[in-house]
């Protein structure tokens, strides 16, 4: 199976390095799902695994991301994945009122300002670039 997972991270062409860790995290898993189901190999998958599995997943957006990376492992044999359709997502409405204001924004960079000046700083940076902390981490590394 290691040497399966190998090649598949191999294949992950144009794939950001943390996206690359969490397929293969979730792949790993997988792997230990079929190893507890007396499966050798990837390729002792049938569909009625993959259901299985997905079926211990109660959040439709975890089932999505794993068919994703099913799709992308099993692309050489359809027959195992053909039948995984996209689970429909709802999004919950954000209330203006949830959002933190300006002042509250601040007030959570001085608090956390108090731990570590760099949390501040990230805080504040996170709020006026709209960032995602992902983005930031990322574009931290690549300065470095």
């Amino acid at each position: 199976m290691r040497n399966r997972l190998g090649e598949f991270e191999f294949g992950l062409h144009g794939v950001r390095d943390n996206t690359k860790a969490d397929y293969l995290g979730r792949m790993v898993s997988f792997g230990d799902f079929l190893v507890d189901r007396g499966k050798r190999s990837f390729e002792e998958t049938e569909r009625k695994d993959i259901d299985l599995f997905l079926s211990g997943y109660k959040n439709p957006a975890t089932k999505n991301v794993f068919i994703a990376v099913f799709r992308h492992f099993y692309r050489d044999k359809p027959e195992k994945i053909s039948h995984l359709k996209i689970y429909e997502v709802e999004l919950e409405a954000i209330n203006p009122g949830d959002i933190l204001s300006p002042e509250e924004i601040v007030l959570l960079a001085n608090e956390a300002g108090k731990k570590r000046e760099l949390y501040k700083y990230l805080i504040l940076t996170l709020f006026e670039s709209c960032a995602r902390i992902s983005e930031l981490l990322n574009l931290a590394r690549a300065l470095t």
